[in-house]
């Protein structure tokens, strides 16, 4: 492990455990690491050349120019630079992932489950002193309820959950006793986080993985992990459709209902959790600024706007596709769609792809994506897993002195 990568490694553990937890001052310091880490990169490449990939930088290039004009039409300047100054730190930190694959993919999938153990034992103990100072104030964290209605712990536990039911097909050599104790562990938690989002992300995404496995005769069955993940995909459609009040609901879903909201202090959640309404106000966001957007980060601008009830607004449109269209215009919309895409296409179907599947999946339906390490992680997640064949060398060392020149 080299100077830069141990460097590179301690921040990204800081940034997860500092926001992630909750921490008072977390969110804030995680920001400022994670723009950072660009300086990291360009220092640790100083000396040796390092690849850049074509295709997918050109994209994130005309991304991040398109966006800079919108800054200049933003409702709030400094939250679109604050959000500019993070698409490029999550860009350059997908490239440092991308040159150092061997490194990441050693410790990247020990982290996830190390983060996961903390997290779920971290969300115990603050319940056990709900109202201290350790208590979340933002609902931009893993380990506590802010608004009664989830936590977003369950939106984290896609990644090691995943990770277990990857290790059970894949003919590979794991201790599948191992495996399935840790998922045990793990499911009750996921479950009782109450994310909609989380429980669709996760079968999405196992359902997918499922299907690529059958399809490439890689599939590994055995009667432990079939049992689990059937008790998953029903435990989680279970509490899907129990967690929020329906006109017609069938006598199951009301009985466990009752359960939740009377036993565990669960809010009225509506069947679309509002998202129709977030839509609407990012359509007519839209129509009214296509090309220039209301500026990144700004959707809470156009909510506010364009409400079709009082104190109905919302910071995000719970989908990160909207958001960048709504904030950066139609056509860095249309660019960051074709990032996603050349990703998925050109990505090894292994392990990381999947899991950035996840985080994309459960991207659609929550504001996740505004939580600063989990967008950091989504995007290391990436770097581990794309591959492409065009490639620049290029040394910072070479072109500073010929700069000189």
């Amino acid at each position: 492990m080299t100077f830069f990568n141990s460097i590179f490694l301690g921040v990204l553990v800081l940034v997860l455990v500092l926001e992630g937890a909750g921490i008072k001052f977390g969110r804030e310091i995680a920001l400022y690491l994670i723009i950072f880490l660009p300086a990291l990169f360009l220092a640790s490449h100083r000396k040796r050349e390092f690849l850049i990939p074509k295709r997918i930088t050109f994209l994130f290039g005309i991304f991040l120019l398109v966006s800079c004009l919108s800054v200049f039409y933003s409702k709030d300047s400094s939250l679109s630079i604050k959000y500019l100054l993070i698409y490029f730190s999550v860009f350059l930190t997908f490239l440092y992932v991308y040159n150092e694959r061997e490194f990441v993919q050693k410790w990247l999938v020990k982290l996830i489950f190390a983060l996961s153990f903390f997290y779920a034992l971290y969300s115990i103990f603050i319940l056990t002193r709900a109202g201290s100072l350790l208590t979340p104030n933002t609902g931009y964290q893993f380990v506590f309820s802010k608004f009664n209605s989830h936590n977003h712990l369950g939106d984290f536990l896609i990644l090691p959950l995943t990770t277990c039911f990857y290790l059970f097909w894949r003919k590979s050599r794991v201790n599948l006793f191992l495996i399935s104790l840790v998922t045990i562990f793990l499911l009750p938690y996921f479950l009782f986080s109450y994310s909609r989002s989380a429980y669709l992300s996760l079968s999405l995404t196992l359902a997918l993985m499922f299907f690529m496995f059958v399809k490439e005769k890689v599939i590994n069955f055995s009667l432990a992990p079939t049992l689990l993940l059937i008790f998953t995909l029903v435990t989680a459609c279970l509490f899907f459709f129990s967690v929020s009040q329906n006109s017609s609901r069938v006598p199951v879903f009301d009985k466990v209902y009752q359960v939740l909201t009377n036993q565990n202090s669960l809010l009225y959640k509506s069947s679309g959790g509002g998202r129709f309404g977030y839509l609407q106000e990012g359509w007519l966001s839209l129509k009214e600024t296509p090309l220039q957007g209301v500026g990144p980060g700004n959707f809470v601008y156009a909510s506010k706007k364009f409400e079709p009830e009082p104190k109905t607004w919302t910071e995000t449109a719970h989908n990160i596709f909207v958001d960048i269209f709504v904030e950066n215009g139609i056509f860095a919309g249309v660019v960051f769609l074709a990032i996603i895409g050349l990703i998925a296409k050109k990505s090894e179907k292994n392990l990381y792809f999947y899991l950035g599947l996840g985080l994309l999946l459960n991207f659609q339906t929550d504001y996740t994506y505004r939580i600063y390490s989990l967008f950091l992680l989504f995007f290391v997640l990436l770097g581990s897993a794309y591959t492409e064949e065009n490639l620049l060398k290029l040394s910072f060392g070479k072109f500073i002195r010929r700069f000189r020149k």
